[in-house]
């Protein structure tokens, strides 16, 4: 664990402005800016949210050791010895299009691989899941930089680094860069592109846990899952059977591109209260997996048999939807 932490609630910084379509480049837990080899100019770390408590730490750290493999060149070694850590979110307007997204890593504090391991997902999308730095570097002080295409659609890129399995997420710097191809588009008749659906019902026994929350209920008692998915050219619209659960409130939906791997933070800002959801922040020629949780009102400290059904479900069967090409 680290030596040197600030233990916070969150980090709140002033919001990014809105930005023309133009490459963004920001490095993290830094308030000065830096000129790479190219001539691009990386801005101080602005506009983030970090959460934590007890050993989940957020805060800064930063390095002057050698960086080997930095890029743009080898002389661009600040893009990688700083960090901010936690499970921090950024949110940047940008207009609507295609864009290449890059995270830059080095672990700069762990001298071994699985001391820290995390995910990544965009505007919701998980993109990194079980990420250890040191594993996938090398080594400790490597640079290593991971590139994901993003199709905007909703005026804006959320990148957030979210817990798992050992220590706390960090990243040095971020870069959102215009890429080439069509931008998105408003959503094209439904048909297009393919989906696969296993029905299967949900099962769980009647007390338990979910993401580490009592839970006491299954996502469709009494009939099994069917859950369909209709592809536009850039949007999947999802629908599902209702729970027969009579505490049910509403529903979130869980979206990766990693089968049988997904996040803790669902798609939808708020909770679904009906039984379809489209999703409009698909890539074209992407491949994404979708579920969907049922939700009831929040459980008790210790749950029981007699526990009426509360908290949030096990996942539903997952869907398969393949986005077409333009």
């Amino acid at each position: 664990m680290r030596k040197l932490v600030l233990i916070l609630p969150a980090f709140c910084f002033a919001a990014w402005p809105a930005w023309s379509q133009a490459t963004v480049a920001m490095r993290a837990g830094v308030t000065t800016t830096y000129t790479d080899s190219t001539g691009q100019v990386w801005a101080a770390d602005s506009g983030s949210t970090c959460t934590g408590t007890g050993t989940q730490n957020v805060g800064t750290y930063n390095v002057t050791n050698a960086i080997l493999g930095a890029l743009p060149s080898a002389s661009d070694q600040p893009l990688y010895q700083n960090e901010r850590y936690g499970a921090c979110t950024w949110t940047f307007p940008v207009p609507n299009g295609n864009y290449n997204v890059t995270l830059k890593f080095a672990e700069l504090y762990f001298s071994t691989a699985g001391a820290r391991i995390f995910g990544v997902s965009i505007n919701g999308a998980s993109v990194l899941s079980g990420f250890d730095i040191f594993a996938a570097a090398g080594g400790q002080f490597k640079a290593i930089d991971k590139s994901f295409p993003v199709s905007v659609a909703g005026a804006s890129i959320t990148v957030q680094f979210v817990l798992g399995s050992a220590n706390v997420p960090k990243v040095d710097a971020i870069e959102i860069a215009p890429a080439p191809g069509p931008s998105a588009t408003p959503p094209a008749p439904p048909g297009a592109g393919t989906a696969t659906n296993a029905t299967q019902p949900g099962t769980l026994a009647v007390a338990g846990t979910n993401n580490g929350a009592a839970v006491s209920q299954q996502f469709n008692t009494n009939s099994p899952v069917t859950f369909t998915f209709t592809a536009a050219q850039h949007s999947a619209t999802l629908t599902w059977t209702a729970s027969t659960t009579p505490s049910v409130t509403g529903y979130n939906v869980f979206r990766s591109q990693t089968s049988g791997t997904f996040g803790a933070a669902p798609l939808n800002a708020s909770l679904v209260t009906g039984t379809t959801y489209t999703d409009t922040t698909v890539a074209a020629g992407q491949t994404y997996y979708y579920v969907v949780q049922s939700v009831a009102p929040a459980c008790p400290a210790a749950v029981t048999i007699t526990t009426p059904p509360c908290g949030s479900s096990i996942n539903s069967n997952q869907v398969t939807a393949v986005i077409p090409s333009p």
